[in-house]
């Protein structure tokens, strides 16, 4: 660009339309829907006028900005397409006529989708009531360049947009046919044998007692196929449950209120050991006739679980459970024991590819909101006004800390070791290794990397404002645990506008992270800063210079670790490229 973009009001570019009609009852009308987190407006239903109770209604006219009243802080707000012209919203909604003479629709279409747009939004008012009115959006600032480059940015942007499009198309397409290829040799292999479920799995179930003072480490299943998770750790003194079931190694878990919807899966080594409501029931394969990596492909594919829905009868709350006395009565083709091993390569290796297409997915989903950040970024833009004073913080600072904060939140805190010391590290890592800016100003503390101030401000605003939950635990040495909060979401769908780009590494990071205890993610954390130091300062970097500036140059505390815990520690970030560079942050 040849100049920088100015600044201006969306008041200077929009107009507010509040125009009603009234609903005639043998009328038919389309009803929008604005999705969350900017992605768009898509039809709701069509309904008779006559099912209408309101019968003052708004209607949209194609090009125009919509902005939900209610939800404008979690992304409810798009540009009106073209196949809903004519459809109506009620008065919870806001329409803004744009003045095409000074900005494409497109263009703004693209800016609300960045950080710079939620920001505005999500920092206007911090009490509970999330509402947005119309002066608040036309006040919300917007860059705007000279209208031909606006058009040949939202040309360029859209001919990457149709691209991952397809991109995407194709991946689902091999999806589509790994789950077929699953799906007929599960058919061939059975060679027309019909079995029930119960000559496969019988019922097996590990109930402990509960007891007020313990902690319990929860699942939860995800519905088509989509497998498990952890989920927070209950306290005994927490649930009305009298006992929980323990999971073990291949247990095959059935959720009875969400079985219909495929929510099964089969354990695995990571959540061996943890528990499950009495809602959730446990099988196990009867040796020399299910094999449990062969059941684990079956239960994914959309034919089984067309199966399953079967077993059940009624809509939403009214649907009956999936017994387990039905669901071993389940009758399916099913190959001998000795099929289902010959398969079980194959099929691991079609996960295995599903698996790379995901994250690559994921890599590509985070490719448009890096382009739109690079596009829109500060150095394109200026304001008519002088420049304000230096500040130590941008004014949306805490919003973002809190925004990362909840993401890493969300991931770890069902983990037993997940606290304070963890939620430093990854906050630290969060800058200086995946590239979020934070402002942090860490120092060498005995834990590691730590911006005290950052951290103890941050937990307040949390604690006031619904982000997330610090929990206190007393005992020979004071722990703290983090929760997501009420306001949990509206924090994380800003997370991702953040991270753009950078959601892969940081999911990577946390991915690790729920495998790590607490000293080993001190150790990675101190270890990560003192590289990056020493490549700041000009030093070499090698092992042994690394793991001195760690024992010598750090805090007495470092000394318990024994260089060759070190050594081993530096051999698996280089080898899982959690390195820094020599841009990367350093510690005061």
């Amino acid at each position: 660009m040849s100049a920088p973009w100015p600044i201006v009001s969306l008041g200077t570019v929009l107009r507010h339309r509040k125009e009603f009609v009234r609903i005639d009852d043998a009328g038919s009308y389309k009803r929008c829907r604005v999705q969350l987190h900017a992605k768009g407006i898509v039809i709701r239903d069509v309904v008779d006028g006559v099912a209408l109770k309101t019968k003052e209604q708004q209607v949209c006219r194609s090009g125009e900005f919509l902005v939900a009243e209610i939800d404008a802080k979690m992304g409810g707000y798009g540009i009106v397409p073209a196949e809903l012209d004519g459809a109506i919203v009620s008065s919870h909604y806001f329409l803004f006529e744009i003045d095409s003479a000074k900005l494409n629709r497109g263009f703004l279409g693209y800016f609300i989708r960045t950080p710079a747009f939620f920001e505005q939004v999500a920092a206007q008012g911090t009490t509970n009531y999330a509402a947005i009115r119309p002066a608040h959006v036309l006040a919300y600032r917007v860059p705007l360049p000279p209208l031909e480059e606006q058009r040949r940015i939202v040309d360029q942007i859209d001919q990457v947009a149709v691209q991952l499009a397809e991109v995407q198309r194709i991946r689902q397409q091999a999806d589509q046919e790994s789950e077929m290829l699953i799906t007929s040799s599960h058919f061939h292999a059975a060679r027309n044998r019909i079995v029930p479920l119960g000559e496969v799995l019988e019922l097996h179930e590990e109930s402990v007692p509960i007891v007020p003072d313990g902690e319990y480490p929860q699942i939860g299943l995800r519905g088509f196929g989509a497998g498990m998770f952890a989920k927070q750790a209950v306290r005994g003194s927490e649930t009305t449950y009298k006992r929980f079931n323990r999971l073990y190694q291949d247990a095959v878990v059935l959720s009875q209120v969400k079985g219909w919807e495929g929510a099964i899966a089969v354990c695995t080594t990571e959540f061996v050991g943890v528990y499950a409501s009495p809602e959730y029931r446990t099988f196990r394969c009867i040796p020399g006739f299910g094999v449990p990596k062969y059941l684990a492909a079956m239960f994914r594919t959309p034919w089984f679980m067309k199966n399953l829905a079967t077993l059940t009868r009624g809509v939403g709350a009214r649907r009956e459970r999936t017994r387990p006395e039905h669901f071993l009565a389940l009758q399916v083709p099913m190959p001998t024991a000795e099929a289902q091993e010959a398969l079980v390569h194959l099929f691991q290796r079609i996960e295995r590819l599903r698996q790379l297409r995901a994250r690559a997915a994921r890599d590509s989903e985070a490719l448009l909101p890096s382009l739109l950040q690079r596009v829109f970024r500060p150095a394109h833009t200026t304001t008519d006004a002088a420049p304000a004073p230096a500040r130590k913080h941008s004014a949306t600072i805490y919003f973002r800390r809190a925004a990362i904060a909840a993401y890493i939140i969300d991931r770890l805190h069902a983990r037993p070791t997940f606290g304070r010391v963890q939620l430093e590290k990854c906050l630290y890592l969060a800058e200086a290794y995946v590239g979020v800016d934070l402002e942090g100003e860490f120092k060498r503390a005995a834990a590691g990397p730590l911006d005290a101030e950052y951290l103890y401000k941050l937990e307040s605003a949390a604690q006031k404002n619904g982000w997330f939950v610090k929990r206190t635990i007393a005992g020979d040495k004071t722990r703290h645990t983090y929760h997501p909060g009420a306001k949990s979401a509206q924090l994380l769908a800003a997370a991702e506008k953040y991270l753009g780009a950078g959601k892969a590494k940081m999911d990577f990071l946390l991915a690790w992270m729920e495998k790590f205890d607490t000293e080993r993610a001190e150790i990675v954390a101190t270890l990560f800063a003192a590289w990056s130091d020493l490549l700041r300062a000009g030093h070499p970097a090698t092992d042994d210079t690394i793991i001195t500036e760690v024992r010598e140059n750090w805090h007495e505390s470092k000394k318990r670790f024994e260089p060759t815990r070190l050594r081993i520690a530096l051999g698996w970030m280089r080898e899982h490229h959690l390195a820094p560079t020599q841009t990367d942050a350093t510690i005061a």
